[in-house]
């Protein structure tokens, strides 16, 4: 960082945006070296702050680059469709499913100061995120600032989150985040704030990586990174940035656009914040932090201190950038599969051995729990039409969920029918394989 000498020397000497920007490239011996030669890289070669810039120039700056973003990693399936939003708007949503069957599901809105970038710049991260924790991740392109202000690109991430808590992927999902970064941070903030406030949906994490939740522009992190034209976000530039969400109206006291003016934030989902050492946004997050603790609600606060704001677009770039989203991708896991422990192997054993009219209460309870809840992926057996043998059958993903036959997996008997389901659902909601014996 910049120390106060050095700051009134190149303002006194009144050097030009380049000098500037290639001068303090060589100062921070903290900052993570992989970060500052790209960022020292993109500073040298800027044409001036972005505020100053067109923002048809910004949205088409190449930031969506595979030498820095990362090879974009295969996923089990990738689907782009669209959610009817607020009024009758089409909001454009990615959807990464890791895997077949009822996810949980992340949904995830992109940073860019609710002006630029995309669901294409996210794409990257959302594939690790989704491949990382197993959950089905659904990628908003909510509609963009100054053309449409606040509530636009709130109202968007708000219907797509509506429409995956409530089946709109083909399953209504036992567990449901939200999650952004910087202005997208914003919106997973203020979306998790609505559903406390309506109970129209349940929330079990939000996820806001570098967020920016409040309008206070001059917090020390600010003061001191904002004039470093590596980091792109000096107090000029989040005005700027603000000031188009908000129609120019930055005295706005609605949470859904400013987070941190919530009267109260007790009952919101539990949090993950992660504030870069390197951030002027840096305190910004960690308040919010605080704001949710005292709330008595659950926020992990992380801070990656060698990394700068933007980190999670750099995965291709800087190997910290992608150690520490392997990092907050595990902690994300951990919240949304919450390991069950498996019930004593003498159950099974019991389902096994012994009749069905038969069976004790904890088994019974058990039954009922395996047949219960969604119906999509859940597999079934399906009898031939001489009655001779049973064959597997599984419903699909579709809305309503279409039923299947597996001719090839096939039973003489119903007891051996019946343990081959009962063995799959069992490692569904154990993680626990089952022997034939």
């Amino acid at each position: 960082m910049l120390t106060d000498e050095l700051t009134k020397q190149l303002r006194r000497d009144a050097l030009s945006w380049e000098t500037f920007a290639v001068t303090v490239c060589s100062v921070s011996s903290d900052l993570d070296h992989d970060a500052a030669t790209l960022l020292g890289g993109w500073a040298a070669t800027a044409k001036g702050p972005v505020e100053e810039q067109p923002v048809e120039q910004l949205r088409n700056s190449g930031l969506i680059n595979p030498a820095v973003t990362g090879e974009s990693p295969s996923v089990h399936m990738v689907v782009d469709t669209v959610v009817t939003g607020t009024e009758g708007v089409s909001v454009p949503v990615r959807v990464y499913r890791p895997a077949a069957g009822a996810l949980p599901v992340i949904v995830y809105a992109h940073g860019g100061g609710w002006t630029l970038l995309s669901i294409d710049s996210a794409d990257t991260f959302c594939r690790h995120l989704a491949n990382g924790t197993g959950c089905a991740v659904v990628s908003v392109g909510y509609r963009l600032a100054p053309e449409h202000p606040f509530p636009a690109a709130f109202d968007d991430v708000w219907a797509a989150t509506a429409w995956a808590a409530r089946g709109g992927l083909g399953w209504v999902p036992q567990r449901v985040a939200v999650g952004g970064d910087s202005a997208g941070g914003n919106l997973a903030a203020a979306v998790a704030l609505h559903a406390r406030d309506t109970n129209a949906i349940r929330l079990d994490l939000q996820l806001l990586l570098y967020p920016a939740t409040s309008l206070d522009l001059d917090t020390p992190s600010i003061r001191e990174l904002g004039d470093d034209p590596r980091f792109r976000l000096s107090a000029g530039t989040l005005r700027w940035f603000w000031s188009n969400y908000l129609g120019g109206d930055l005295s706005i006291t609605d949470p859904r656009a400013v987070p941190a003016l919530a009267n109260s934030f007790a009952g919101v989902a539990p949090a993950i914040i992660v504030t870069p050492g390197f951030d002027p946004l840096r305190d910004d997050g960690g308040r919010y932090a605080d704001l949710l603790t005292a709330a008595g609600v659950s926020a992990e606060l992380l801070v990656p201190e060698t990394l700068p704001h933007g980190f999670i677009m750099f995965l291709g770039a800087v190997a910290a950038a992608r150690a520490t989203v392997d990092h907050v991708v595990q902690r994300v896991k951990a919240l949304m599969n919450p390991q069950r422990p498996a019930p004593p192997l003498a159950l099974a054993e019991e389902f096994h051995r012994v009749p069905f009219g038969t069976h004790s209460a904890d088994l019974q309870m058990l039954l009922h729990e395996m047949r219960s809840g969604p119906i999509a992926g859940k597999p079934f057996l399906f009898i031939s039409d001489t009655n001779a043998e049973w064959a597997l059958g599984r419903f699909s993903h579709d809305v309503p969920p279409v039923p299947s036959i597996d001719w090839s997996t096939r039973f003489t008997t119903l007891e051996d029918a019946e343990w081959h389901v009962f063995k799959q659902r069992w490692s569904q909601m154990f993680g626990q394989e089952l022997g034939d014996d």
